[in-house]
């Protein structure tokens, strides 16, 4: 199913005033010693960490933590005319760990030539690369092992190593979960016939295919007549399994999102038929490289689209695989970062557990790409209480790129990718400072959603809605019984807020109150 947007340029309908009663906030923000979305200086006193392995090039492709703080990337070096996976641990403060292999790092050449895209990180604490590596012109889904000391672990696969042939031709791994009865899935593209297809892999906790897994423990999925490639993939609490990528459908990539059933079928729940193509900007090449769940099970994909510059692109759905037309109008947001290329060869999202979301990847500076890290609130709006506009660039060298994000337990975004630092590329690890609602302040807020009312309701144009106490710098959202947004105030403060519907149509509407970028509440209004 085709779903296109022909328009993401928003127009903003002013068909409302409103009355603010200013009062005493309700809640006071959680104030931090240092701005969000700016480097934390307690990361190696700068916020950046750059590390080599070998003496060409090496680079961060996945990043995981442990239970117990360390942080630990996976992706590759370059060692004597061969690329080798390469897995690299930190400690909490961005010190290299030594009690990892000796050296805080650890190298695997499987055959011609290795490369990790992903990593995960079981409950027993052991760690698992995937990738893929070369036998001549040959790639195959390639999964590595290692304890916690980065050791291989013998007990998986062959000496720790595990390799798979996918399909008719070259595959590999781009995106790797656990599921919580340990089984192994990895995602990734395949060679089927002429063109690569998503290809979907479930191993036993052993290395062994899961024969209850599409009955061979391996699933492809054709979107169309052309490519297709599988980025991202995130596990649902029930084993069904969300991948995204992008589907060539005609001339031009599209948004490609398949959600899989348990057993690896897809599932004819998710739009009909397990999968959907979404277009985000006309005439472009779109590309859905990464994929989270919020705790609404709602499915946050994030990508790019070559609209004249690459622009970054985070879409919305519902669980049933329906674009979610509350997030920013229509489902789709998408955020010109600068005058150049906004994005590169992959970028990384996270969900925090107030909903906001996370993106990360690169923008252009000139010559030169930087660091790049958005942050957005539940609503798609970009978020200005980071670093004053939702967006922050660092600069570490002068080819810099963000491929992988992981949010610590206090908010702290960590951000992985490279560095060209004059005659090699190295590894790159920056964190920045970042505050997380508070569960204590959802309940709160929670525990008074029954206070607030809209009066007189139903009501022929003009009424109010009352707060049970003063809002502070919250959004008030109004949409139809379709799901589309009609108008939306912002800023506001005060117990008692006035609106003006004499443009609406006769009908049923709902109102929602975001504050501290949570939804607060939700409430009906009839104009009649």
């Amino acid at each position: 199913m085709l779903k296109q947007k022909t328009n993401f340029m928003k127009t903003k309908h002013q068909i409302y005033t409103a009355l603010l009663l200013l009062g005493a906030n309700l809640f006071q923000p959680k104030l931090t010693s240092a701005q969000d979305g700016s480097l934390d200086l307690t990361f190696n006193t700068t916020g950046k960490v750059q590390s080599s392995i070998g003496t060409n090039d090496d680079d961060a492709k996945a990043i995981a933590l442990q239970a117990d703080g360390k942080i630990v990337v996976a992706g590759h070096s370059f060692i004597g005319g061969h690329y080798y996976f390469a897995v690299q641990r930190y400690n909490s403060d961005g010190s290299i760990d030594n009690s990892f292999d000796t050296d805080g790092s650890v190298v695997t050449l499987i055959e011609d030539n290795s490369k990790a895209s992903a990593v995960a990180i079981q409950s027993d604490g052991k760690i698992i690369a995937a990738g893929f590596n070369t036998s001549g012109p040959i790639g195959s889904f390639t999964l590595v092992r290692y304890k916690s000391n980065g050791s291989l672990d013998s007990s998986f696969g062959s000496n720790g190593i595990v390799t798979t042939l996918v399909g008719t031709g070259s595959s590999g791994i781009l995106s790797l979960g656990v599921q919580s009865d340990g089984k192994i899935v990895a995602a990734g593209y395949a060679m089927v016939g002429t063109y690569n297809d998503f290809a979907v892999a479930r191993y036993n906790s052993n290395g062994s295919l899961d024969n209850t897994f599409s009955s061979d423990g391996i699933t492809t999925i054709d979107f169309g007549a052309k490519s297709d490639i599988a980025y991202g993939m995130k596990i649902q609490t029930d084993n069904k399994i969300i991948v995204c990528g992008y589907a060539k459908m005609s001339a031009e990539n599209d948004f490609a999102v398949a959600r899989l059933l348990s057993d690896g079928n897809l599932d004819n729940s998710f739009d009909t038929d397990g999968k959907l193509t979404t277009k985000i900007t006309g005439s472009f090449d779109e590309y859905a490289s990464c994929v989270d769940i919020d705790a609404d099970n709602k499915i946050i994909v994030g990508g790019y689209t070559n609209n004249s510059f690459f622009d970054y692109v985070v879409v919305r759905y519902n669980s049933d695989g329906s674009v979610d037309n509350s997030f920013d109008l229509d489902g789709i947001a998408v955020v010109d970062y600068g005058t150049g290329t906004d994005i590169g060869q992959a970028i990384g999202l996270k969900v925090q557990s107030d909903k906001k979301i996370i993106l990360v990847g690169l923008t252009q500076s000139g010559a030169d790409n930087n660091f790049a890290v958005i942050k957005f609130k539940i609503n798609g709006t970009l978020d200005s209480t980071f670093d004053s506009d939702g967006m922050t660039t660092t600069a570490i060298n002068n080819k810099d790129v963000a491929n992988a994000v992981a949010i610590q337990t206090d908010g702290k975004i960590l951000a992985a990718g490279g560095t060209y630092a004059g005659v090699q590329n190295k590894i790159a690890l920056l964190r920045y400072n970042n505050t997380i609602t508070s569960s204590s302040s959802i309940a709160g807020l929670a525990a008074h959603t029954n206070q607030y009312s809209i009066y007189p309701n139903p009501s022929t144009s003009t009424c109010f809605l009352k707060s049970f106490k003063p809002l502070n710098n919250a959004e008030i959202i109004c949409y139809n019984i379709l799901g589309q947004k009609v108008w939306s105030l912002s800023q506001v403060n005060g117990e008692q807020v006035q609106f003006n519907n004499s443009q609406l149509p006769k009908g049923q509407y709902t109102v929602k109150v975001i504050e501290q970028g949570l939804e607060i509440t939700t409430l009906k209004m009839l104009i009649k």
